[in-house]
C-alpha cells in the first residue's frame, strides 16, 4: 500500500533507504498518535498508538495496538504513516 514514504502534515517526506536503521526526527513527529506501520518484510501493523519513536539509544518503535503494546525493532520498520480517520 505505501512504499518508503511518510506522511507529515499533509506532505511526503521519503525515507533515507528502505529500511530504518536510526531514530528519525519525522517519526518523533508522529508521537501521540495513531499510525499504520509496514515492515520490511512487507507485514502491516494498522491503525496503532506511536507510543514513542525511540529515546536515549533505544532503537525500536514503542506501539499500543488493541490495548498491547508492542515493540518494533526500527531494523524491522520500513514505513510509518499517520492513520486516516474518519470524522
Amino acid at each position: 500500500m505505501w512504499c518508503g514514504v511518510a506522511v507529515l502534515s499533509g506532505r511526503q517526506t521519503p525515507w533515507r533507504g528502505g529500511v530504518m536503521t536510526g531514530r528519525d526526527a519525522t517519526i518523533e513527529r508522529l508521537e501521540g498518535r495513531h499510525v499504520n506501520v509496514t515492515l520490511a518484510d512487507g507485514s502491516q501493523i494498522g491503525d496503532c498508538e506511536l507510543v514513542s519513536a525511540g529515546h536515549h539509544a533505544v532503537a525500536s518503535l514503542w506501539l499500543c495496538a488493541d490495548g498491547a503494546d508492542l515493540f518494533v525493532p526500527l531494523i524491522e520498520v520500513s514505513d510509518v504513516r499517520e492513520a486516516v480517520t474518519s470524522a
